[in-house]
Parts: C-alpha cells; sequence; structure tokens
C-alpha cells in the first residue's frame, strides 16, 4: 500500500505541473542534451524538493516538440504510464512570463553551469547535483559533484535518505534504474563508466532484470531510422563557446561511419544545422553496437580551419583518445576517427576539446 501510495503521489506531482502561474516557484533544470539520465534525474529531485515543502518545477532544458527526438525517453516514460507532455519544457510561455523583478531560484542536476543563464532575467543557482567536472561557476550554491556513472545515482541518493526502501514503489524503481543502466552500460565494468555508487543503488533498488531491462533501452535508443541527420545532430547535443566561437559536439548511438555517412542530405543537413545554431565548430560522436561489442568514432565534420590553426590539437586528440584516422571528405572540411579507447565518452571529450579552445584563445 505504501508504494502504491508513493506512486501515486509521483504521478499526482507530475500531473499538477500545468498549474497557471509560475510566480515564487523554483525550478530544476536538467542540462540542454535532455537526455535520459538528464530528464528523470530533474524530475526525481524536483519531487525530492517537492516532498520538503517547496513549490519546485523540474524544466526540460530543450523545446517541447523535441521530446519525439529522445526516443528512449519516449519509449520509457510510455512504458511506465508518465505522460511526458505534463513536464514543462524550455519553451514554456510561463517561463519568459515571469516577473522580471524577482529573483528566480535555480537548481541545477546533470551539469553545473546553467546552460540557460538568459532564460531569466535575475537567478541564483541554489543548488547542483552533477556527475561531470565541476566548472568551478556558481560557486555560492550547495554542490554535490560526484564522479559516478549516473547523475540519476546522486539523486537517488537523496531519495534514500528521505524515503523508505518500501516506500519507493515498482515504478519508480524502474525509473532510477533503466537511467543508470543506460549511464553505465548496463554496469559493464570494462567500460569505464559504472561506480560501486552506481551498482549499490541498482542492489537497493532490488532489480533482477537489468539484463532485459538495458536490451530494450538499447532498442529504443538506436531506434533512428525515421530521423534527419538534422534530426540527430540536435537531439543529443552539447555546446560551448569560447572568444565567440560556438563548438557543438553532438553524441549519435546507433551508426556507425558507413551508416552515418549514408544518410540522405548529409551535407545539407550539416550546413544547415551549422547555419541555424550559428556553430563554428562541429565535432559529431558516434556510438555503434554489434553483438554487444562498442564502437565509437570521431568525426570533425565542420571548422577544420580552427584545427589547423592550434597547432598540435590534432596530435593531442589523436594521443588522448588513441584515434585511428580512417577518412577525410574529398573536399577537405572532415576528418574521421575509430575511437580505439571507448571508455571515452562524450563527458570525457568535452572537457578536452574546451581546453584546446580556451589554452588556444589565452595566447
Amino acid at each position: 500500500r505504501i508504494q502504491i501510495l508513493f506512486e501515486m503521489s509521483l504521478a499526482t506531482y507530475i500531473s499538477t505541473l500545468k498549474v497557471k502561474c509560475f510566480e515564487n516557484i523554483e525550478f530544476v533544470y536538467g542540462n540542454n542534451a535532455a537526455d535520459l539520465d538528464s530528464i528523470v534525474s530533474s524530475v526525481l529531485y524536483a519531487f525530492y524538493l517537492h516532498s520538503t515543502g517547496k513549490a519546485v518545477v523540474p524544466v526540460v532544458a530543450i523545446p517541447k516538440e523535441d521530446i519525439v527526438l529522445r526516443t528512449e525517453v519516449t519509449f520509457l516514460f510510455a512504458s511506465l504510464d508518465i505522460d511526458l507532455l505534463d513536464l514543462i519544457y524550455v519553451d514554456d510561455e510561463r517561463l519568459s512570463n515571469l516577473n522580471k523583478s524577482c529573483c528566480i531560484k535555480v537548481h541545477l542536476v546533470d551539469h553545473n553551469t546553467f546552460s540557460n543563464p538568459n532564460q531569466f532575467e535575475n537567478f541564483t543557482v541554489e543548488t547542483i547535483i552533477d556527475h561531470h567536472i565541476d566548472d568551478g561557476i556558481h560557486n555560492n550554491s550547495t554542490k554535490t559533484i560526484k564522479p559516478v556513472g549516473s547523475c540519476c545515482t546522486l539523486v537517488t541518493e537523496l531519495l534514500k535518505q528521505r524515503f523508505s526502501n518500501r516506500e519507493i514503489g515498482q515504478k519508480m524503481r524502474l525509473l532510477i534504474a533503466n537511467t543508470i543502466l543506460l549511464d553505465t552500460v548496463n554496469l559493464d565494468s570494462s567500460q569505464g563508466r559504472a561506480t560501486a555508487d552506481d551498482s549499490d543503488i541498482i542492489d537497493f533498488l532490488a532489480i533482477s532484470n537489468r539484463d532485459e531491462l538495458f536490451a530494450s533501452l538499447i532498442r529504443a535508443k538506436t531506434n533512428i531510422s525515421s530521423l534527419s541527420v538534422y534530426d540527430l545532430l540536435r537531439r543529443d547535443c552539447k555546446t560551448f563557446q569560447v572568444n565567440g566561437t560556438v563548438v557543438s559536439i553532438p553524441s549519435i548511438t546507433g551508426l556507425n561511419w558507413e551508416g552515418f555517412r549514408s544518410k540522405t542530405g548529409l551535407q545539407s543537413d550539416i550546413s544547415r544545422y551549422c547555419a541555424k545554431n550559428n556553430v563554428s565548430v562541429l565535432i559529431i560522436t558516434l556510438a555503434h553496437f554489434t553483438n554487444s561489442t562498442l564502437t565509437r568514432y570521431i568525426i570533425l565534420a565542420h571548422g577544420l580551419q580552427y584545427f589547423q590553426l592550434m597547432n598540435g590539437f590534432l596530435n593531442d586528440l589523436e594521443s588522448e583518445f588513441l584515434l585511428d584516422r580512417i577518412s577525410a571528405d574529398t573536399d577537405g572540411d572532415w576528418i574521421v576517427y575509430q575511437q580505439n579507447d571507448v571508455k571515452k565518452s562524450r563527458k570525457a571529450i568535452l572537457p578536452f576539446i574546451r581546453s584546446c579552445f580556451e589554452a588556444y584563445h589565452k595566447k
């Protein structure tokens, strides 16, 4: 009965997010990639704060129409009978209509530098829960930053402090477990992502069919046959800017290099994406599973002139991620690598690339 009540409370909480006014409400933002870990972490942390008596709303940091691009997210929420359309998205007009004189309280999960600072005229970051390298921003906030495999692990550790094992119902368990399993490649230690903390949470949740859950999620995440290259680029993308240079790093799971290069409208969709988002440099990461074997690729797809100006950048990149160059486009604006160190995902690639650009601009 306690489990049922807890699940009803979560469902009720999500269904009440469509409130008429956002005044005097705090907001939990996930990162602007809005992947499964980011969305689930924001919902769970908002629910946790709500349970302490705060008026809190989670915000999915992409436009509402883009949620269909997150096929693993739509699959999991639908399987648990949770309506994604009840969530609040970054383009909700009520966010832009907030009183400009008010200081908005923001909480961050799965990133530690607010990815939507232009959303509000006046804001403070209250708390941060993240598993990435600390950028050293928002130092007046309360930070929980730990290099675990999934941010959801850190949020669940908070839930454990407030709710007993018996109070966490099956839907909640599956929401958490699926997220952690996807982020840690089913707790596979050879991938270098799972930690003891992640494993402890899975044990706490008493999930016995994790192989089946992971396989279903991978099928859903890699079901991208209907998506164009333009959709794939904006589906899971992280962007940073250094001295006016906009660097975009999309992550695409489910395609190898041959599959990606054969997509219809490849060049035109890349040009459209870069033009629409003012992208100076486009670095695409691919991840492809074949019989449970992971292959990764790094594609320097736009802005090659920047790499040529940054002396030693390509050599450092190749050395850091054990890259083998496998192809270059005929017009000279593409470099394609197969990545031999498959343990390093975009989570490791992005800070390395950013540090290179920051060092270059300092010179």
